[in-house]
């Protein structure tokens, strides 16, 4: 009974460590916090996702938006906006839309040494006009 108490005791004190030493990896645009609104322009300019460490980098996100009464959908394999992602994002100026929300979801990860996870979603407010 004794080795039992001292090997849950072990496994809960190794656990914590564990868990404490794991950072909160995040993504977001440069420069930008996610309760920003961005300016179109600097969102074309920037073009890229980016992480709170360089130990890790994104591999792929998808893009989502509302341009006018159409949901849009992109795929992106790499942490950059695709040419097809700008010219979309390019022809809302043409629009009637003065600020959009714009969802960065289903962001993976590469960790090294083979690894990959999803982490989640981003939102962000862009003002068109």
């Amino acid at each position: 009974m004794k080795k039992l108490i001292i090997s849950l005791a072990l496994l809960a004190i190794t656990s914590t460590a564990i868990c404490q030493s794991k950072q909160n990896i995040q993504a977001s645009i440069e420069g930008y916090k996610l309760t920003d609104t961005i300016q179109i322009d600097d969102l074309l300019r920037i073009g890229e996702l980016s992480l709170n460490t360089k130990e890790y980098s994104i591999v792929s996100f998808g893009l989502v938006f509302m341009g006018g009464v159409f949901l849009t959908e992109f795929k992106s394999n790499s942490n950059k906006l695709t040419d097809e992602m700008k010219n979309a994002l390019t022809d809302l100026k043409t629009k009637n839309i003065k600020t959009i929300k714009i969802c960065f979801e289903n962001i993976t990860i590469a960790i090294p040494p083979s690894k990959r996870s999803n982490i989640g979603a981003l939102i962000y407010r862009v003002k068109i006009k």
